[in-house]
């Protein structure tokens, strides 16, 4: 966090710097910059809070669903219905899947002896 705020205030001051305005110009421009990043930094703030409050289960169990939906899509269709897709996207949509169901079975106890091994950073 740390980082991030002093690479913005370099950031911002090296655009200030070398702009043709007047000074009060670029004041207002930095003030205007620095009112931006912080109500940025409240919403996200914000927004980490109440995405941690959901449950984990509620996260993972759509990946399977999402799965489900793109096998059937596929066998349904013969291959046609999904379309041309990358590589990365085709594995990602068989991946994501079948590493939702374990995850699913780990939470199935509210996820209490494996939250560390399936939460996110720092929401333990």
């Amino acid at each position: 966090m740390v980082i991030t705020a002093a690479l913005m205030v370099l950031v911002v001051n090296a655009v200030t710097t070398f702009m043709e305005v007047s000074r009060v110009g670029k004041r207002t421009l930095a003030a205007v910059i620095g009112v931006w990043i912080g109500v940025a930094a409240a919403t996200a703030a914000a927004a980490r809070k109440a995405m941690l409050s959901v449950p984990m289960r509620v996260l993972v169990a759509p990946n399977i669903v999402s799965g489900l939906r793109r096998a059937v899509s596929h066998v349904g269709g013969g291959g046609r219905l999904i379309g041309p897709l990358p590589a990365q996207r085709r594995w990602g949509g068989i991946i994501t899947p079948v590493v939702a169901v374990p995850v699913l079975w780990l939470l199935k106890d509210a996820g209490e002896r494996h939250s560390r091994a399936i939460s996110l950073p720092g929401s333990v």
